[in-house]
């Protein structure tokens, strides 16, 4: 498995990658220094995603191993289920694999690209909740990523990215743009993104490590507003 330098859960250097790879410039990361309603109540309106980095405990590793490798069947399967199921089902289970108006999702190849998976997570599904003046910047990377693998699975959208060339130097850059010097690819990290966005009148966790986006809940529009 390739290995690229682990990304810094930096606001700056996350929203310098986040405009090379196509997200728009009216968006960009800021740190959540509290869950208290003062500290929420400064964050920049809308709140399109939620970006979370968190140690990979040993008990979490057991409870959620990595994602299955891509197969034949990848495309296959994904396709149909979400051709099958148009929206959570009602009265959905929180953690419940919810298929159905799932967000724009792929499962992680690359070691320790978690944290470019997690911010395309965010940028492609934007539009979802908050309209196309979130949509990935035409002709950008992740715009032309997204056509390109429309029809295919999850595991083949992981799949796919790990042969971009292009985004591997981009994520190099920003793994080098941190406040310290990052360890190198080799080095094993405890350390692990994820991304929360929204859709279908509620919250999904988009995880690469997982075969499939989770569904966590319903929500009322403007899901930080609701303190949910």
């Amino acid at each position: 498995m390739p290995r690229w330098v682990p990304l810094e859960s930096n606001p700056r250097a996350l929203t310098a990658l986040a405009h090379k790879l196509g997200i728009p410039p009216s968006l960009a990361f800021t740190d959540i220094i509290s869950l208290d309603d003062w500290a929420l109540d400064m964050l920049p309106r809308p709140v399109v995603a939620v970006l979370l980095l968190y140690p990979l405990t040993p008990a979490l590793l057991a409870a959620h191993p990595s994602a299955p490798p891509t197969d034949a069947a990848d495309t296959t399967a994904a396709t149909a289920a979400a051709s099958a199921v148009t929206a959570p089902p009602s009265g959905a289970d929180a953690g419940a694999s919810a298929t159905g108006d799932a967000p724009w999702y792929l499962t992680q190849v690359v070691s320790n690209a978690c944290g470019t998976i997690g911010v395309l997570h965010t940028g492609a599904n934007a539009a979802t909740a908050y309209g196309d003046a979130y949509s990935p910047v035409p002709g950008s990377f992740l715009a032309s990523f997204m056509e390109r693998t429309r029809s295919l699975g999850a595991g083949a959208r992981g799949a796919a990215l790990e042969a971009e060339e292009s985004l591997e130097e981009i994520h190099a850059t920003a793994a080098a743009d941190g406040e310290t010097a990052p360890p190198p690819p080799e080095e094993d990290v405890d350390t692990h993104f994820v991304a929360f966005v929204e859709g279908g009148g509620g919250v999904w966790e988009c995880d690469g490590r997982k075969g499939r986006p989770v569904w966590r809940g319903r929500v009322r529009a403007g899901w930080i507003d609701g303190r949910t």
